[in-house]
């Protein structure tokens, strides 16, 4: 992969895709140089895209500034050479970009063609936009630095102070996927000083146009929206808090932008330099049937970029400085429900204890178990995770059956809601409670069949939990003690306080009481069932397609009112009585939920305007 950002190689659609590159559709094209050029303050702006592929976004660049306007062919190469600029790693794409731009400026004039290859030449380079020197590296540069030297390679742009606007569509790639080509760009000066886990090569792009833009520049790019509540974006998001101000971002939910590619996308313009100003948030309307009809997704985008307006199915807000970064993530929902600035309140992490359920690593055999170790084993058989029926084939002994804990599946789980019995039951089996597996014959055998599965798990390859132990067992007391407990994954958010013995998976959070908190757990669930908590979560959890993901970070951050004992009592028997209701839409079920939002509420309110009590 290192020769491939070095070299310049020619890669064909599928290589590109390979490395995260995709060619962007028209109208996302128009609509972003058509926001960027009106809303840069340079009369001639210096324009580059840092991945340009086939110069999509440089040719629609130049077709914006020109505007319709007859210039002769002299006049349309000096304004490529003067402000479109562009690189690329792969050779054939920017031989593709030189051609378009090339008809562009001068496709019968002959005398001009070698002049248009020249500037063509020295505007739009093969190379690795990343792991070079940036303008700003002007002493002590770094010899053998590899990748595009900026300074070096565009000097009439760095006597400037760098470029005016950067655009584009900028590669998608997580590190998983491309370890040896992160690795790379870590040892480059812009990878030392921005990596961080789980981040998606994206990022370093903004990085790069953050680096590259002069005081008060613009940078715009098409790119996936999950980042917005990502922890591997916090760098990001932080950079852009204290050094950029962001404008404007639109919303195209799941509308279907590029062919081979799932998931929900966003459009973000922002101006180098922080400023007060909120940023406008335009959702356009979703995706479906009546998508073009009713002017959404690119279509909408397409009206957007010849000037006619926003369609009127569009969702248009505004979102203060003061809302738009909590946490570390960037909440881009309308500011309808709670606000982000609840100063009296306190992180949920500070005040109890929080953690994942088990992970099992297996609960049970699935069909790719079957195919990776070409075992004939039953496709559902429990391995760590047991029925009924499969415990009493085992005929385990007394001590055996003492390894046995409930265990509650996701859909034991729900809002004020716990089945009485558990569906299945865990061999709890830790460094604890099975030093040897000898000492448990019958659960020795039954495992051993599956032993290779158990052997290819990290935590045994490290030698770190023996081959039958659970992989993350996690400590005990979160499962025996009261807890309140949130699946992670659902529609909205759904907790229930758990007051007997239950073991859950890790895709179930666990929040206990710390020794010094004033909270009851009661009061607690209450408060996370509320209709100001699903406002919260909605906000601040990551959306996952109509999903919404609740993880421990999120819940962590949750922001929990100053403590009131009478309020807490209340809020604790109502808890008692909702959850003894089984049927969920009585009206008895919807009086108990009402009466908690409005004790809620109340809380809520004394955090705005009273001094942290407790």
């Amino acid at each position: 992969m290192e020769d491939l950002l070095n070299s310049g190689q020619r890669l064909g659609p599928r290589r590109r895709r390979e490395l995260g590159s995709y060619y962007t559709p028209a109208a996302v094209v128009r609509y972003i140089v058509s926001r960027c050029l009106t809303q840069t303050p340079v009369s001639r702006p210096r324009i580059l895209d840092p991945a340009c592929g086939n110069g999509m976004f440089l040719c629609g660049a130049v077709e914006s500034l020109l505007g319709g306007r007859r210039l002769s062919a002299e006049q349309r190469l000096q304004l490529v050479r003067e402000q479109i600029f562009g690189v690329d790693i792969d050779s054939d794409a920017v031989d593709q970009a030189r051609d378009r731009l090339r008809e562009l400026i001068a496709p019968d004039t002959a005398p001009l063609q070698d002049n248009c290859q020249a500037v063509l030449a020295r505007n739009l380079q093969v190379g690795d936009a990343l792991t070079g020197l940036d303008f700003a590296a002007a002493d002590g540069r770094e010899a053998n630095s590899r990748g595009i030297d900026w300074r070096d390679t565009f000097p009439q742009v760095a006597e400037e102070r760098g470029f005016d606007v950067v655009l584009g569509n900028p590669p998608y790639r997580k590190e998983r996927d491309a370890k040896d080509l992160f690795d790379t760009i870590a040892a480059s000066p812009l990878g030392r000083r921005w990596r961080e886990p789980r981040m998606d090569l994206w990022y370093y792009f903004m990085h790069r146009g953050l680096d590259l833009l002069k005081p008060g520049g613009l940078l715009s790019f098409i790119v996936g929206s999950y980042w917005t509540a990502s922890t591997g974006a916090q760098k990001m998001i932080a950079r852009l808090r204290q050094e950029a101000t962001l404008s404007e971002v639109v919303l195209l939910h799941d509308q279907k932008v590029f062919a081979d590619v799932q998931g929900r996308h966003l459009i973000f313009l922002a101006q180098k330099g922080n400023r007060p100003d909120s940023c406008r948030v335009v959702s356009l309307p979703r995706g479906g049937q009546d998508n073009e009809a009713a002017g959404g997704g690119l279509v909408a985008l397409e009206q957007l970029a010849v000037g006619h307006g926003f369609p009127t199915t569009a969702d248009i807000y505004e979102i203060p400085p003061a809302d738009l970064y909590h946490g570390g993530q960037l909440n881009l929902a309308r500011p309808s429900g709670p606000s982000a600035s609840l100063s009296e309140c306190r992180e949920l992490g500070r005040l109890f204890e929080t953690a994942q359920g088990i992970a099992e690593n297996p609960p049970r055999i699935t069909k790719r178990h079957c195919q990776e170790f070409s075992a004939n084993w039953r496709v559902g058989a429990g391995v760590f995770v047991l029925n009924k029926r499969e415990i009493e084939e085992l005929g385990l002994n007394r001590a055996e059956q003492e390894l046995l804990q409930p265990y509650f599946e996701l859909a034991d789980l729900g809002r004020y809601s716990i089945s009485e019995r558990p569906s299945n039951w865990i061999l709890y089996l830790t460094r604890d409670t099975a030093t040897e597996i000898e000492q448990f014959p019958n659960v020795m055998r039954h495992l051993a069949q599956y032993q290779a599965v158990m052997d290819r798990r990290r935590e045994t390859r490290l030698g770190r939990n023996a081959w039958w132990h659970l992989h993350w067992p996690r400590r005990m007391r979160l499962f025996t003690e009261p807890a309140v407990l949130c699946v992670q994954m659902g529609r909205a958010p759904a907790f229930v306080l758990a007051e007997r013995p239950a073991f859950v998976g890790f895709s179930t959070n666990v929040v206990l009481q710390k020794p010094a908190s004033p909270f009851s757990l009661a009061a607690l669930t209450a408060i996370l069932n509320s209709t100001f908590a699903a406002d919260w979560f909605s906000q601040f959890a990551k959306r996952r397609g109509v999903n919404l993901e609740i993880n421990l970070h999120v819940l962590r951050q949750f922001p929990v009112p100053p403590h009131d004992a009478s309020l807490d009592r209340q809020l604790a028997e109502l808890v008692a009585q909702r959850q003894a209701e089984r049927d969920c839409e009585s009206e008895q079920s919807r009086e108990l939920e009402r009466r908690i939002d409005e004790i809620v509420a109340e809380l809520y309110q004394r955090a705005s305007r009273e001094p942290r009590g407790d």
